[in-house]
């Protein structure tokens, strides 16, 4: 929840100085590396690693959604 909450403050200045395409990609790129680390991770403590990143990552969606 925490990484929710920092992603969500990060992308909205961020879209609005660099607009919405490079921001959602930048989103999307999160989301995706996360999920790459998820699916190689060894353990547990890797894994919950991974999805913080995912988590980073993945309130563009909701963001974009919204406006």
């Amino acid at each position: 929840m925490f990484s929710i909450a920092i992603g969500t403050l990060v992308y909205g200045p961020m879209s609005d100085k660099y607009g919405r395409k490079p921001t959602m990609l930048l989103g999307i790129f999160i989301a995706i590396f996360g999920s790459i680390f998820c699916y190689l991770a060894d353990s547990i403590g890797w894994l919950i690693a991974g999805r913080i990143i995912q988590a980073f990552g993945g309130p563009w969606v909701w963001f974009w959604q919204e406006q």
